[in-house]
């Protein structure tokens, strides 16, 4: 997990998750500590937009490239699909079939009926690095033009800016 991805998770559960309605870090997974050891006190959305090919953090999680000081693996991060769970979990998605639309670069699977409207939406850019979808690419990664990451985080985000009280979880 990237920067952004440990700011998202430390503000939506454990920091100020009365403050943040959603949660939509570039690279989708969850740092492992993180999710076990913060009970989480509001349903959040979460949009979790991914690579496939994406090398940096990978689509299937696993550990920090970086070693402890013994060798020792550190900072396991969650797959994209341990951290949909944990969200839909989170937010009391009922389970079932969910709404998914695939094309020829990409799946976007959404799960609808949190507490207080929440959802949780996946992306994944088929062969997609650690890039973000609708601008040019970095590094020789590949990216995506089929959408615009910005423009469909806002589409998102505007229906589900609910009260912090309408996303208790207690």
């Amino acid at each position: 997990m990237t920067g952004d991805g440990v700011i998202a998770g430390e503000l939506t559960l454990g920091g100020r998750p009365r403050s943040f309605a959603l949660r939509l870090p570039q690279d989708a997974g969850a740092g492992l500590p993180l999710v076990r050891d913060v009970p989480p006190t509001h349903a959040v959305s979460a949009m979790l937009i991914h690579g496939a090919a994406d090398m940096i953090s990978p689509i299937a999680g696993g550990y920090s490239r970086h070693r402890g000081p013994n060798g020792e693996l550190r900072g396991r991060t969650l797959s994209l699909d341990e951290t949909a769970g944990f969200w839909r979990a989170v937010d009391r998605c009922p389970p079932g079939p969910d709404d998914t639309r695939t094309t020829e670069v990409s799946r976007r699977t959404q799960a609808r009926g949190g507490v207080g409207g929440t959802e949780v939406v996946t992306w994944t850019v088929f062969g997609g690095g650690h890039t973000w979808p609708g601008s040019a690419s970095r590094d020789g990664a590949m990216t995506t033009q089929e959408f615009d990451a910005a423009g469909e985080i806002c589409r998102f985000a505007q229906p589900l800016l609910a009260a912090a009280d309408t996303r208790r979880l207690g």
